[in-house]
């Protein structure tokens, strides 16, 4: 097997941010890619941005518990033409 066809998943997830509401950012990162003040529209937004990615998605509750696991096996998507 060639390692290059292993790819690893990325691990994203969505948590209480005192200051903003809500964030969404890589697991084991600083870096915040949005914040938003409604829960709700965050999940969405994130689902939205993994859906084409092979990753992991945990979404926490406020507080702090993990509220669900989504796993994203990203979008193969068809030319046609």
């Amino acid at each position: 097997m060639n390692s290059g066809n292993i790819l690893q998943k990325i691990k994203y997830k969505i948590q209480r941010n005192p200051m903003y509401g809500w964030e969404f950012k890589h697991a084991g990162s600083e870096h915040v890619i949005k914040y938003d003040s409604d829960h709700n529209s965050l999940r969405i937004y994130a689902e939205s941005y993994c859906r084409t990615h092979r990753c992991d998605l945990a979404i926490y509750n406020y507080i702090g518990e993990v509220e669900d696991l989504i796993t994203f096996e990203g979008l193969k998507i068809d030319s046609f033409g």
